[in-house]
């Protein structure tokens, strides 16, 4: 069971391991202490049974003793990687080879930590050494195809001549670990992945249906959902780098060979699948780490080796990633828990306690006498939300660089409008508040320290502040069109208009979202929050809040309002952005107030409550709001998503003598004509949606759709 524990002036019992950098004696905390159970706002540690690496490298010679305890310190096992020099053919190898592992054991750490040896398939394998090897404990047999990564020239040439190794091991149910790669040189290096599961790893399962496969270091959406609709006997170990890193993250500031690894990092949409499956919650995903060591300067030269060293830094690693995914009840499974089910194995029984501790990644470890350089590197880590000097300076970064070309577009598509949209003032005012922000943020200089990084986000509240009524004034622009045409054209037949607008308004919530979350995390933070997002929102409390703000504005104008029920769980948490849905949920019930008002108000019965729903699916949660206020004719839904639809008098017109930039725009029941069209385009940022269906004469049901997967992309227009 995981426990996580919130504390305060508790000491630490922690144990400790030191690795030498630059020659300097430097310790690194890795808490594996008893838990004490203590009190606060924040969690400060999580306990959870000690985890298994399922794929590890510690090589051979003087660096096995310099990386065997580091994973030791953290793992009660790890399955050893057999691609040594020569490889890991037979049984005597492996024992042999496990041997010096055992020895480089640190002594407090040997009665806990066992190695898994593995044997390195080849075509010449045979059924004999498979009864061998499983009579004498390995535990697993691992295909590289040939040439596929480091020290793989004498894997598999083709899976067909291992045929009868492969049916021995399905007999005595051996795991076959597979790398996932094709080498043909004529398939593109990043889907060599996807290939081989085509060529390869399909047949190969149905040749053998019954072989218990993991599909190692998955990259690829292909991989992860190959694995997830496969039988239970097919799994896959995940990296620590495959679920933070995409490709992007061997190029930033140059070319970065710590970062270059085999499978190599993959685009955005195939980290994300990634990502989504490690915390998921299946039972076929688990933690692998690949950690593989290499010399730093044979990483540094100019043909670098494959690998990413993360054996020191993997846990916190996981820990941070699924912290910031608000997936922490999910990490137990896949590092602890998953892993030894597969394998048929028990589950360790002691725990390990990680605590949140800034710590700087030390540059380089010992790695015999020679350095090896660590994932994050000489960054800080503290696995999760606290948000560390390091992390808002790449965040400046990216926002120095990305929010320009996103002004630049809009102001594009502001100068451009058709039917003299760009010319009317309110048009104009918009473009000239997103001209001046691209001109402040072109002419501030790159952020390369703390101090730049403080300055951009002073500006950055600037912006944010300069384009918060950019929704209303863009809205009078579209009314005073709208007036215009109204003598010839209705505004309902200019899809043009309304296709430019849902996109600038999509564009709008993502540079909000972008800006509001870095000015966020420099704030104290929220229990529970990572900015702007709320890793436990609770749907019903914030149905209740919008609820009572909607009610409030309904008595203003009405003298009354109707009553609302919420039905659904009180308790239920995930991960989503409150501001958003209080926004959407308040746009609804608001319109259900003002109907069943409307439709009641002279009855001599009380009118029926609106009744939201909050409902909690795998994939979605979805909160519906139904009401009794008469409904919608069939022939006016399609112009409820249009812009400026609205059956009451607009507001906007008492904005015209105010400073546009200041005005906060009347908060009102009704009038704008802008809520279910915003409303879908905040449900759709994060990959859900917004649907409505009436029934005139009785009522309007509204179907609210919020994606809990956090497998999408932002969908920038």
């Amino acid at each position: 069971m995981i426990r996580c524990t919130r504390m305060h002036n508790v000491r630490s019992a922690g144990v400790s391991f030191p690795s030498k950098l630059h020659g300097t004696k430097r310790t690194v905390k890795y808490c594996a202490r008893r838990s004490v159970q203590t009190h606060s706002s924040a969690i400060d540690e999580i306990t959870i049974v000690r985890p298994d690496d399922w794929h590890l490298h510690v090589r051979d010679g003087p660096g096995l003793d310099s990386v065997v305890p580091l994973s030791a310190a953290q793992f009660g096992r790890a399955i050893i990687m057999p691609n040594l020099v020569p490889p890991v053919t037979n049984t005597a190898m492996a024992l042999d080879y496990k041997t010096k592992i055992l020895n480089a054991v640190p002594t407090q750490y040997s009665a806990r930590f066992t190695p898994l040896m593995t044997l390195y398939l080849t075509d010449n394998t045979t059924p004999e050494e498979i009864y061998q090897a499983k009579e004498q404990g390995v535990v697993a047999l691992k295909m590289y195809p040939a040439g596929a990564t480091t020290n793989s020239d004498s894997g598999v040439t083709d899976w067909k001549k291992c045929i009868d190794a492969m049916k021995a091991m399905e007999e005595v149910d051996m795991p076959l670990l597979v790398h996932g790669e094709v080498t043909d040189p004529s398939i593109d290096f990043f889907d060599r992945e996807a290939e081989f599961i085509k060529r390869v790893l399909t047949p190969l399962l149905e040749t053998m249906p019954n072989l218990r496969v993991v599909m190692e270091h998955i990259t690829t959406k292909n991989a992860a959902e190959f694995v997830a609709s496969a039988p239970s006997n097919v799994a896959a170990s995940i990296t620590p780098q495959h679920i933070l890193w995409n490709r992007n993250s061997l190029f930033v500031g140059g070319l970065r060979p710590h970062a270059f690894c085999l499978p190599i990092l993959k685009r955005e949409s195939h980290r994300e699948a990634v990502a989504a499956a490690a915390m998921s919650g299946s039972k076929k995903f688990f933690l692998g780490t690949d950690s593989a060591p290499h010399p730093k300067g044979a990483k540094e030269s100019a043909c670098g080796c494959a690998g990413i060293f993360s054996a020191p830094v993997a846990l916190p690693l996981y820990t941070h990633a699924f912290e910031m995914a608000g997936a922490l009840s999910a990490l137990e499974s896949f590092t602890s828990f998953n892993g030894p089910d597969f394998y048929k194995l028990n589950r360790n029984t002691d725990t390990i306690t990680l605590r949140k501790e800034a710590w700087t990644v030390p540059d380089s470890y010992e790695f015999g006498d020679d350095t090896v350089v660590p994932m994050w590197a000489g960054l800080e880590l503290d696995f999760g939300s606290k948000p560390i000097e390091r992390q808002l300076i790449l965040s400046a970064q990216f926002l120095h660089n990305e929010l320009p070309v996103r002004l630049a577009h809009r102001v594009a598509e502001l100068e451009n409008l058709p039917y003299g949209l760009s010319a009317k003032p309110h048009v104009l005012k918009v473009r000239d508040w997103y001209v001046e922000s691209f001109k402040e943020l072109r002419n501030f200089p790159k952020v390369k320290d703390a101090q730049d990084e403080v300055q951009l986000t002073t500006l950055l509240r600037s912006i944010y502040t300069r384009h918060r009524n950019v929704v209303p004034v863009m809205a009078m622009g579209v009314a005073e069109l709208k007036r215009e045409l109204s003598s010839s054209i209705g505004l309902n037949d200019l899809p043009d208009i309304h296709q430019f607008l849902d996109g600038f308004y999509m564009s709008r919530i993502g540079l909000r979202m972008l800006i509001g979350q870095h000015i966020a995390l420099k704030e104290p933070q929220k229990e529970n929050h990572i900015g702007l997002i709320d890793t436990k929102c609770s749907p019903g409390v914030i149905c209740s809040h919008a609820i009572d703000d909607a009610r409030t504005i309904c008595m203003r104008e009405k003298g009354d309002a109707p009553e609302v029920v919420v039905y659904g769980d009180p308790t239920f948490t995930f991960p989503y952005v409150p501001s958003h849905l209080h926004h959407m949920v308040f746009e609804l019930v608001k319109n259900s107030l003002r109907a069943v008002y409307d439709r009641y108000e002279d009855a001599d019965h009380e009118p029926p409550p609106i009744r939201v729903v909050v409902a909690e699916g795998e994939e979605d949660i979805t909160i519906k709001c139904s009401d009794e206020g008469g409904g919608i004719p069939r022939s006016g839904l399609p112009k409820i998503w249009t812009y400026l639809y609205t059956t009451a008098k607009s507001p906007l017109e008492e904005m015209d003598d105010e400073d546009p930039e200041t005005a906060d725009g009347p908060s009102v029941l009704a009038g704008y004509g802008y809520g279910l069209p915003i409303s879908r385009l905040y449900a759709r940022y994060f990959g859900g949606d917004l649907s409505i269906i009436s029934m005139e004469g009785y009522g309007t049901d509204a179907y609210l759709h919020l994606n809990r997967l956090g497998n999408v992309q932002e969908p920038l227009p």
